[in-house]
């Protein structure tokens, strides 16, 4: 049996099924093999991946090998053809895919050109298919479906009133030439950028932003020369990302906004995924200043245009349960969680992960001491963020054992911590604060967590964490517990007054 007739017939989705078998019935009476044809497809559709002679017995009443194999692999090509049905295309602009739908309407265009252009009357008619297919990809930037048109009218182009038009034609074609090899710059700087995010680990913030400052020139040159909107919209993707990176959120959420509205002026460039993604990118950056109530307005209009249970739907459900948790709306934040695990199937496991550890962070801000140690006593996938989370989950458990006054539970999670950042030590620069951090536990163990007996020096490290900028704690980072605020709440249960400030949000 044909694989890819398997594979073709278990993506199909519940309308292009009901498609498919609208159009082979169609076809039914007027022979047997139509007749066959859908009962084939039926047969798939109730019990896929079966053997040819468990599909033979069912379509021919007996067993025909050879037969059964020749009918999937006409029955494959029957529903490549039903995909291209304008009831089917039209379902993709309902699905918000519009850019895609256009390029198959364009195509479709072409394929009709190329069929009727065999006769003069023919071309007559398959003309004007070529006109308007050319202005729809003007207006879509489908470069490589304009340069084929081009050459096409260029190839039936005469000459008028004696001079020729090829001149003008050739012009034409080079512009197009010249902004498709821009537009495709364009999409390789993005590429190149979102390559980086496998291994920026082992780069440092200087390098990162010299890629980005080569990227932002090279883009700004190729957009003032061709105008193009989608070389504009990656110029102002790699400049959020520069601004970004300087700390400078302010002025790349500025430019997230301007990329919202060249996205809502160009057809070309607007797409529900990348109005989704600059509303994400400011509701982080605004997280990331500690405007909570602005972050989670933004949060909510990125889940609105989001593709429902898709992967980027589900990373930022979880995006607004951090905000919540962060917002002290802890049963709100607990119950997306719960929703995530029980009704989304599919879920990443790194964000299965983070969002085990969320949950146990919003047990262990109710007290719920055990029910945290549970959650991070699992081993976690984070493998892909070893400087953050994974080191916070090690931490975290320190803390909970402390809680839980199960000192040797605390050493051993200590020790292993110490293991752990010995094992990585020249894979990742672990942050400052993080050392900070390493080095005040350190000390508390040898006190056996006994936060009445703690010495100056340690207390001034306790101090340091929270009144040096360097080394102070921020929103959307790993550590969804201040752990500062932590110690300094055991010291006050210890030991009377508070010291240092209270952390303070703007939400």
């Amino acid at each position: 049996m044909n694989d890819k007739l398997f594979l073709l017939v278990t993506c199909l989705n519940n309308q292009q099924v009901k498609v498919a078998r609208s159009y082979l019935n169609a076809f039914a009476s007027r022979g047997n093999e139509h007749t066959l044809l859908c009962r084939l497809f039926n047969a798939i559709l109730k019990n896929p991946y079966q053997t040819s002679k468990y599909y033979s017995e069912l379509v021919y009443g007996k067993v025909n090998e050879g037969a059964i194999v020749r009918l999937s692999s006409r029955l494959h090509y029957k529903l490549l053809d039903t995909l291209l049905i304008d009831i089917n295309v039209s379902r993709m602009f309902e699905s918000a895919d519009h850019n895609m739908a256009m390029v198959v309407i364009v195509r479709k265009m072409l394929l009709q050109f190329y069929i009727l252009r065999v006769t003069a009357q023919g071309r007559k008619v398959g003309t004007p298919l070529l006109i308007k297919a050319l202005r729809i990809s003007e207006k879509y930037e489908f470069y490589s479906v304009r340069l084929e048109i081009l050459n096409l009218l260029k190839g039936q182009s005469t000459a008028i009133g004696g001079r020729s038009t090829y001149k003008n034609w050739d012009s034409a074609i080079k512009e197009a030439t010249d902004t498709y090899a821009a537009y495709l710059r364009a999409f390789d700087w993005y590429n190149k950028y979102q390559e980086l995010h496998g291994y920026q680990g082992n780069l440092t913030p200087e390098q990162h932003i010299q890629f980005l400052k080569k990227a932002v020139e090279g883009l700004t040159s190729d957009y003032l020369q061709y105008q193009s909107p989608t070389v504009k919209y990656f110029l102002g993707y790699m400049e959020t990302a520069l601004y970004e990176q300087q700390g400078n959120f302010e002025t790349a959420i500025l430019k997230c906004k301007e990329n919202l509205e060249l996205l809502n002026r160009y057809e070309s460039v607007k797409t529900q995924a990348r109005i989704s993604n600059q509303y994400s990118n400011i509701a982080i950056m605004e997280f990331q200043m500690g405007r909570l109530s602005e972050a989670l307005k933004y949060n909510t209009l990125s889940i609105d245009v989001s593709l429902k249970n898709s992967p980027d739907m589900q990373y930022k459900l979880i995006q607004r349960a951090e905000i919540l948790y962060h917002l002290g709306s802890f049963n709100s934040a607990m119950e997306i969680i719960d929703d995530l695990f029980n009704s989304v199937v599919g879920l990443s496991e790194l964000l299965k992960a983070k969002a085990e550890v969320l949950k146990a962070c919003l047990h262990f801000a109710a007290g719920q001491f055990k029910e945290a140690a549970i959650l991070v006593g699992q081993k976690f996938v984070l493998s892909s963020d070893k400087a953050g989370w994974e080191l916070f989950v090690r931490i975290f458990r320190v803390m909970i054992f402390t809680e839980l006054h199960k000192k040797e539970e605390a050493e051993t999670a200590f020790e292993n911590l110490l293991r752990y950042l010995q094992r990585n030590k020249n894979k990742y620069e672990v942050p400052g604060r993080t050392k900070l951090i390493v080095k005040i536990f350190g000390e508390l163990i040898k006190t056996g967590l006994d936060f009445s007996n703690i010495n100056e020096p340690t207390m001034k490290k306790i101090l340091h964490l929270n009144s040096d900028p360097e080394y102070m704690w921020r929103y959307g980072t790993a550590e969804l517990i201040p752990i500062d605020l932590w110690l300094e709440s055991k010291l006050r249960k210890k030991r009377g007054p508070k010291p240092g400030q209270k952390k303070k949000s703007n939400a």
